[in-house]
């Protein structure tokens, strides 16, 4: 009888041991698709920030300094020495303004407090294509002193993206 005994409690111990690992990685399971959930709300709740207060101002000086009406605009590079960037405090103080912005987001998204792919969806064409029209001004400060790091760097990303979409978009139809 003992020996039956000892067997039931050693089958009994398993299959606790079963229930609590298998209850664990459930509890993980979990915990890691509210981690996602949450890191998809903050980039979203940050990306409202940077557009109303950094992108959105930006575009409209832009659009300003070069007599363009917003959302039907050139995106026109602007240069260091262009007239237009020289002759804008509120042009230059803006675009400071959004650089710095963009280098936090795009430092979060590196050490993984935001996501790059919700981000890019909302805004990543766009983000992008402004990027590409004050590129001169973030290289002539690149020049002088380490600017924009992790923004051109998450510039970066966001064109192979592009291109890596644009090649499957491609690849689908073709089939």
């Amino acid at each position: 009888m003992i020996g039956i005994a000892s067997i039931i409690t050693s089958v009994g111990t398993l299959l606790a041991v079963l229930v609590a690992i298998k209850s664990f990685n459930v509890a993980k399971k979990s915990f890691l698709a509210d981690h996602e959930r949450r890191k998809k709300y903050a980039t979203i709740e940050f990306y409202n920030i940077i557009s109303n207060t950094a992108s959105i101002p930006l575009r409209q000086a832009i659009c300003e300094a070069l007599g363009e009406t917003l959302g039907a605009y050139s995106y026109r590079q602007i240069r260091p020495d262009d007239a237009v960037w020289l002759n804008s405090p509120d042009l230059q103080t803006k675009f400071i303004t959004y650089c710095r912005q963009m280098e936090r987001f795009a430092t979060g998204v590196e050490i993984g407090i935001f996501d790059f792919d919700t981000f890019d969806r909302f805004s990543g064409k766009q983000t992008a294509m402004l990027f590409e029209q004050i590129k001169p001004l973030i290289e002539d400060r690149n020049s002088k002193r380490v600017f924009c790091v992790e923004f051109q760097k998450f510039y970066v990303d966001l064109l192979k993206s592009h291109v890596t979409a644009t090649k499957k978009a491609n690849d689908s139809h073709l089939s």
